[in-house]
């Protein structure tokens, strides 16, 4: 969730999106659509492998009774993983010196499962960092999305 607190005019767009009726709620997710490119190209921009490029394709922006919620690996796959399960340790990394073991054909076996994701970051890797540098672009875009719907 974009953060928008401090934002007067978004906040007063937020409270006419939860107040209005079922037709203009619908044209102004119509017009959010305008919004996801945005973010999807900033994402894109920092993603620098197949899977975070993948995660960073699947980007949406929605409206939502706060304000404006971004969302990625909702949907798809790569290989065999669903993205939802790929976004969280490919965003803030894995302990790549972590060792399972488990059994396989009988024998038990002890492997270094998360060796193929990356390092720990606490900041995100390419999804926080572009929310961040595209943010205010985001949301001057929705304002000026809604109040054309407004209009």
């Amino acid at each position: 969730m974009l953060d928008t607190k401090g934002v007067r005019e978004v906040r007063a767009l937020a409270k006419e999106f939860r107040e209005a009726d079922k037709e203009t709620q619908r044209a102004i997710r119509k017009a959010t659509t305008q919004v996801a490119p945005i973010l999807k190209q900033a994402a894109m921009r920092r993603a620098h492998d197949p899977v975070s490029r993948k995660i960073a394709a699947s980007g949406k922006v929605t409206p939502s009774r706060k304000g404006l919620k971004a969302v990625f690996g909702a949907s798809g796959k790569h290989g065999s993983a669903k993205l939802s399960e790929l976004v969280r340790p490919w965003e803030f990394g894995g302990n790549q010196n972590r060792y399972d073991t488990y059994r396989r054909k009988g024998a038990k076996v002890t492997r270094r499962t998360q060796k193929q994701i990356p390092k720990k970051t606490p900041t995100g890797r390419f999804i926080y960092p572009a929310v961040a540098d595209a943010a205010p672009r985001i949301v001057g875009a929705w304002v000026r999305a809604v109040v054309g719907v407004f209009e």
